[in-house]
């Protein structure tokens, strides 16, 4: 646990030292899907196996548009009985494509978590991603100086650039960690979490000799679920972003409703059919600081698969006082649930008044194997005595000799009285007690499952994500 803790705080060291090492990584506006850019300590939140394509468009409008692509997946790391995740990995390849006569970006890494419980409902997440990217500077439709001729642009002279690399390749280090509370059926209610991208501060200057470091990416996150209902609940979050001299806010909320639609045939409502029971969401943020833009979302995920949409609205203009253009995001994914859904009773939830799990609770979230049934103890045979052979008494020389063939009565056995001591009374009124608690503590226990199952959803297509 301890070094838990240090690992954090080397973290945030290295995370604020040196950002004054230039250029700017794509940022998506739905950055709770796209973990390899936000923070890989986000793969390991859920135990699903998730393959997706993001892709954004923006300026679109202005005539310059600049587009981002990402293809990614990454799988769960489970126990052998599936009811504990390690962690999980994965990997992507993106495409950053600038408008006609600048830099264009491919990029690829892979991306490992390691999910370390603190006891039954907190966990720290810890990430780590190596990638490469390679940018190319494309002249294609660019003009300079030299192509000027008796004050006259003439396209077909050479640009004279010849000193400048056209491509330019670099590997990267991404750390992250986040905190995370989860709920009796697996569900985040909190998490907070920072990562710092290029670690290592690649040099990415296309002049030979030259030294042009990228800024170092610090990126924080938060997300709480402040309301859970029947079929309802509602996540406001906030990202925040600091690479160089640019920075970035996020806020806002999203509200997911739950949906199990009807319908015929066999695969109706189960988990392999197309439009089952799932969540359908509709989010609101806003984005400040050096850019304002209005941001809405809607989202459908299923058991099998997930779409989202959203619009960037620009609504001022950027920090250089040029206009901002709007943009368009979208994102779909096919995921499905590995792990199985931990086997929680309430009654193993409780804590002492250090925060500690009580006596007879379990750290672990899971309620312990049950114990077995005392054995009854075995029936004692009854005693049994075996009447003495009668004999005959002697008859008196008064009596005639018939009476004295006459047998005696057989002797009857002792029985010893039942036992009526204090202990034996106290023994009876405590075996009555135990039953009278086993009932109620039956009755108790029934109730509490029919309350977990009433509020709480399966794990696979619970709220959320």
């Amino acid at each position: 646990m301890q070094n838990s803790y240090r690992f954090l705080a080397l973290l945030l060291l290295a995370a604020t030292w040196g950002t004054a090492a230039r250029a700017q990584d794509p940022a998506f506006s739905q950055y709770y899907n796209t973990p390899f850019l936000t923070n890989p300590a986000m793969l390991s939140f859920r135990p699903d196996m998730v393959v997706g394509a993001n892709f954004r468009s923006q300026w679109a409008g202005l005539g310059q548009a600049y587009t981002t692509t990402m293809v990614s997946g990454f799988y769960p790391i489970l126990s052998k009985n599936k009811l504990r995740q390690f962690g999980a990995a994965g990997g992507f390849v993106m495409s950053d494509r600038q408008p006609v006569g600048s830099i264009n970006t491919t990029s690829f890494g892979l991306a490992g978590a390691y999910k370390l419980p603190l006891n039954y409902a907190n966990f720290v997440h810890f990430g780590i991603q190596l990638g490469y990217f390679q940018r190319s500077l494309s002249l294609d439709g660019a003009t300079t100086g030299s192509q000027a001729q008796n004050n006259y642009y003439n396209p077909s002279l050479p640009l004279n650039e010849g000193t400048l690399d056209q491509s330019r390749g670099a590997g990267t280090i991404a750390l992250g960690a986040s905190w995370v509370n989860e709920d009796v059926d697996g569900d985040i209610r909190a998490q907070a979490g920072i990562s710092a991208f290029h670690m290592n501060a690649p040099n990415i200057s296309f002049t030979p000799g030259f030294s042009d470091n990228i800024y170092r990416n610090i990126i924080a996150t938060a997300t709480v679920r402040a309301v859970k209902a029947p079929g309802f609940s509602l996540y406001p979050g906030a990202r925040y972003i600091w690479q160089g001299n640019a920075h970035k806010l996020n806020v806002g909320g999203l509200a997911r409703f739950g949906i199990s639609p009807g319908g015929r045939g066999p695969n109706a409502g189960k988990k392999d059919a197309m439009f089952g029971a799932g969540t359908i969401g509709f989010g609101l943020f806003y984005q400040a600081v050096d850019a304002s833009a209005a941001i809405a979302t809607v989202e459908l995920v299923q058991p099998r698969y997930a779409v989202s949409v959203n619009y960037d609205l620009g609504v001022g203009q950027l920090k250089d006082g040029s206009t901002r253009g709007n943009a368009t995001e979208f994102f779909v994914c096919y995921r499905k649930t590995l792990g199985k859904r931990r086997k929680v009773d309430l009654r193993y939830f409780k804590t002492n008044k250090n925060g500690e799990p009580a006596e007879g609770a379990n750290p672990g979230g899971t309620a312990p194997d049950p114990a077995p049934a005392p054995t009854p103890p075995e029936p004692q045979a009854a005693p049994t005595t075996e009447p003495a052979p009668a004999q005959a008494a002697p008859a008196p020389a008064d009596k005639p000799a018939a009476s004295a063939a006459a047998p005696a009565p057989a002797p009857q056995p002792k029985v010893s009285p039942a036992p009526t001591t204090a202990k034996a009374q106290a023994a009876k009124v405590t075996t009555a007690k135990g039953k009278k608690n086993t009932k109620a503590a039956k009755a108790k226990a029934k109730a509490k499952r029919k309350a977990v199952k009433r509020s709480g959803r399966r794990r696979d297509i619970r709220m959320g994500r």
